[in-house]
């Protein structure tokens, strides 16, 4: 049947249909334009030709979200591969695909921009072709690229909570002798290292102090002040999930001095809002406090809602563990609100739990219950972290009602979930 119908259509079509191939899950026009626009089928002409295939029943539009996406009918990629593969095209459009989604990713990394929403919203949906980029950069041996783009990927591994994925991406490539004898810049394989360093701080932070070390060591011999702050701020982060109290303020202190002095005001609103954070983690509300406020200003000044929204996070945290829980509930309560508008919904599990403990320590179990499992809900697949701590708050919840076997329960699964 679909040699029928291969046969059935125009050169051009013939042309896009196979290069088509190389896509996964799905694409949109922006990304048909880049991959398949070259050669015998000029880039004005693809929106032509994919919207006869989609009238030919071979691509499936889908515009149900307001901008256009498409999918090859199942079947089809397979047969579209063996095409491409035949027409000796197989190289250069892979080069052209990952060209396109290295550049998407880039995106991310990219300082002084208020719309990092936007960005992680792309990134997001288009995860499955980002993968198989990551995969492509392997296949052809380019570690550096394949280091780069699990960097660049940071924030969508953090914000989206795929710790174990973006940790795994990591090893596959930092464990390859190359990766550290010349195929990798040592800027890139630095990066990596903070990077990595920062994903293990969910899942041991105790290590991820030594390794935060390390990266910092290595970083020192790279002249890339910016590198060096990222660095430090991964020191910062690590020393303070470990409960170092003191020494997180010694490296937060030096990161901000180097980013105030490259005048990096968005990279400034990210270091306080990790120190503000590791402080909360760490019990040392006073620091909590200060580096929240003065992150929340920062990030106000220059548009960035979410960094915001974050740092107002800490606060409302900071509130809560020094007992002021009507205080904490109202601000949790508004937070909920805020992040809506904001469209921060990656921060609503940490919002709920926040929520959900206060109410379980004032005695309102069903609400901190009701807010536990609107945690977990709002977590979503892949965000191991953040189910973890939604079960946390289940396990307060429970332990607050007196129903031990229920606290024992979730609390086994808050601990399988974060330690994932």
């Amino acid at each position: 049947m679909l040699d029928w119908s291969y046969g059935l259509l125009s050169e051009p079509e013939r042309i896009l249909l196979r290069r088509l191939g190389v896509f996964v899950g799905g694409f949109d026009l922006d990304a048909a334009l880049a991959v398949a626009g070259f050669g015998e089928l000029p880039r004005h002409q693809v929106l032509d030709e994919l919207a006869l295939l989609v009238d030919k029943s071979l691509i499936w539009a889908d515009s149900s979200q307001g901008r256009t996406r498409y999918r090859r009918l199942e079947g089809v990629g397979q047969y579209a591969m063996e095409k491409l593969a035949e027409a000796g095209e197989t190289d250069v459009t892979r080069k052209r695909y990952c060209d396109h989604y290295m550049a998407l990713a880039a995106l991310l990394d990219s300082p002084g921009r208020t719309d990092y929403q936007q960005l992680l919203d792309p990134a997001e949906t288009e995860l499955d072709n980002l993968r198989v980029t990551f995969l492509c950069c392997r296949e052809y041996c380019d570690l550096e690229s394949a280091l780069a783009l699990t960097s660049w990927l940071q924030p969508l591994w953090l914000s989206q909570g795929r710790i174990r994925e973006g940790r795994t991406w990591f090893e596959t490539i930092l464990v390859e002798p190359d990766a550290h004898h010349g195929q990798v810049s040592a800027a890139v394989r630095t990066r990596a290292l903070v990077d990595k360093a920062v994903l293990d701080m969910f899942i041991d932070p105790r290590s991820s102090v030594d390794e935060a070390r390390h990266a910092l060591a290595i970083a020192h011999e790279v002249d890339d002040p910016a590198l060096r702050a990222r660095a430090l701020t991964a020191w910062g982060s690590t020393a303070g999930f470990s409960y170092r109290s003191d020494a997180a303020r010694q490296y937060f202190a030096e990161a901000t001095d180097i980013v105030r002095a490259l005048d990096d005001r968005w990279t400034l609103s990210q270091i306080l809002s990790w120190q503000s954070n590791a402080a909360v983690v760490s019990g040392d509300t006073m620091t909590a406090r200060a580096a929240g406020s003065a992150g929340r200003d920062v990030a106000d000044e220059i548009g960035d809602r979410f960094g915001a929204l974050r740092c107002r996070l800490s606060l409302a945290f900071a509130q809560l563990w020094q007992g002021e829980l009507a205080g904490a509930v109202a601000q949790f309560s508004e937070l909920a609100e805020q992040s809506l508008e904001a469209d921060a919904d990656v921060l609503t599990p940490l919002i709920l739990k926040g929520l959900g403990d206060a109410h379980a320590y004032r005695g309102d179990v069903s609400a901190a219950w009701a807010a536990g499992e609107a945690a977990i809900e709002g977590a979503g697949d892949g965000s191991e972290y953040f189910l973890g701590l939604g079960y946390a708050t289940l396990a307060i919840a429970a332990f607050a009602g007196g129903d031990i076997d229920s606290a024992r329960d979730a609390s086994t699964k808050a601990w399988q979930n974060v330690k994932l």
